[in-house]
């Protein structure tokens, strides 16, 4: 995790107190949830959003349990290939 030193008026430094006691917020917990609400209303997408955008989600055919059993799927194919 990264530091940032910020620099504020002493207006800004008044309304973060003021918001830190209002809400039992750390201020630097709040700048943190300013920040994530600038960045979604900036058009930052999260990373599922980006997967449904680019239709990469439900793109795929296979059993439901691919990803937790893999290797079981990975053995029944090639089994499957060999006894051709």
């Amino acid at each position: 995790m990264k530091i940032l030193s910020v620099r504020l008026s002493d207006q800004d430094e008044a309304e973060l107190e003021r918001l830190s006691a209002a809400t039992g917020k750390t201020p630097s917990g709040i700048v943190k949830e300013a920040l994530g609400l600038f960045a979604r209303s900036a058009g930052a997408k999260t990373p599922a959003e980006l997967a449904r955008d680019h239709k990469l989600i439900g793109c795929f055919d296979g059993p439901r349990d691919l990803s937790r059993n893999a290797r079981r799927h990975l053995k029944r194919r090639i089994r499957a290939r060999h006894d051709r």
